[in-house]
């Protein structure tokens, strides 16, 4: 059974953070997100593949969609796949890759990528999302992209035994479909992961950490984001052994 400490940034106000501590973590990172959380993690992936071992992606659409215009993303990235063009999103990735703007791209081949659609989404429509699959196909090994499209959920977190109904959108966006998709991603990303069983409970602690100080040249809040965020982190990592890193969009 493997550790991993989980980190999440936050965009809430919260109170009583303690200050991050020092874990033994191996140095890579992998990332995963909903929504626009997927957008994120798929612009992390792509600009930091030197460190990024793997994503997991929950129905979200592929690099740089929106081309920074707000039209764009709450048109075609998220319910017209027929206008998004996957060329010239390669072509801009390695425009940005040649000007050292992100990573180079050969460092994304050995990755390893979960892409999860709802077959009900009609928020990001399956279309958006295949269009990330075929962003992705063109840089990484086939035998190391999973993707999902079967499950008839809608716009949320699919999960084997909570939230609403996998039918019904719910404001938390939590899905019971029978299916652990956050479980799924990570044993797509690491491999030889032991399911959870819902009757286990936690080992570990989730700590509310201050953020701030990673801001030094601006409030948090120019960037979006709170003073404060969440980790779990297992016993095992608080004990001192080895954990892997993953960041929670």
């Amino acid at each position: 059974m493997k550790g991993f400490a989980f980190l999440l940034a936050l965009v809430g106000f919260c109170h009583g953070q303690v200050k991050l501590g020092s874990y033994n973590l191996d140095g890579t990172v992998s990332v995963s997100g909903l929504s626009s959380g997927s957008f994120m993690a798929v612009q992390f992936h792509v600009a930091q593949s030197r460190k990024v071992v793997g994503a997991g992606l929950f129905a979200g659409g592929p690099f740089y969609c929106a081309k920074g215009s707000m039209m764009t993303a709450t048109g075609a990235c998220m319910s017209m796949p027929t206008s998004i063009d996957v060329n010239s999103l390669k072509t801009q990735t390695q425009s940005y890759a040649n000007s050292g703007l992100v990573d180079p791209v050969s460092n994304l081949a050995n990755s390893k990528v979960y892409i999860f659609s709802g077959s009900r989404d009609t928020t990001v429509v399956p279309g958006v999302v295949k269009k990330q699959e075929d962003y992705y196909r063109a840089y990484v090994n086939s035998a190391n992209i999973r993707t999902v499209y079967d499950v008839a959920a809608v716009h949320g977190m699919p999960t084997d035994s909570y939230g609403g109904s996998c039918a019904l959108t719910n404001m938390e966006y939590i899905n019971n479909c029978g299916y652990n998709g956050a479980y799924e991603a990570l044993n797509h990303i690491y491999g030889g992961l032991q399911k959870p069983s819902s009757s286990a409970g936690l080992s570990g602690q989730l700590i509310l950490y201050d953020q701030s100080e990673y801001f030094k040249l601006a409030p948090a809040s120019t960037y979006g984001m709170d003073t404060a965020g969440y980790v779990y982190v297992p016993s095992s990592c608080q004990s001192g052994a080895k954990c892997n890193l993953h960041i929670k969009n």
